[in-house]
């Protein structure tokens, strides 16, 4: 694990997204945030995994926006914020992941920075109804993660 490679991983898309960090919440984010009264309280996280009739099941997204509102309230910073740092998450285990398949520190670089800066991803991380975007990156490479070591995870799991 070359550390000046992570360094990298974190730094240019961190560079490349951080101006989002001033931009406020748009279009769908005043339906779904700013005026959610779901999202207001930690106590309605149960109503979230409840399918509602009018209203999408996106019960992760309705959970990481009601943890967001908890600790930030409505600054829309901290909500992009939130979004860089999932997207960062993922470049890292992406990098891990490339590297654990092929063996390879530059290949895994190269494949992480072209991960972390591809217009593909701009609409997941800039805008915040996305989020549950990066969530379901997020489970899935764990998902993969752990499928690539299946035999150290089901021993820890049959002790």
């Amino acid at each position: 694990m070359n550390k000046k490679h992570l360094l990298l991983i974190l730094l240019l898309p961190f560079l490349v997204y951080s101006n989002t960090f001033f931009n406020s919440f748009i279009w769908d984010d005043e339906d779904l945030i700013v005026k959610n009264s779901q999202i207001k309280s930690l106590k309605n996280i149960p109503q979230f995994f409840i399918p509602q009739k009018d209203d999408p099941y996106r019960p992760l997204r309705k959970l990481l926006f009601a943890l967001n509102f908890s600790f930030f309230g409505l600054k829309p910073g901290f909500y992009h914020l939130v979004n860089v740092s999932l997207h960062l998450l993922n470049l890292f285990l992406f990098y891990f992941l490339i590297l654990e398949i092929f063996k390879d520190e530059n290949l895994a670089l190269f494949a992480a920075l072209l991960f972390g800066v591809n217009p593909a991803w701009n609409e997941a991380i800039v805008w915040i109804k996305n989020s549950s975007d990066l969530v379901v990156t997020l489970f899935f490479l764990f998902s993969f993660k752990f499928y690539l070591n299946r035999k150290t995870f089901m021993s820890l799991v049959f002790l």
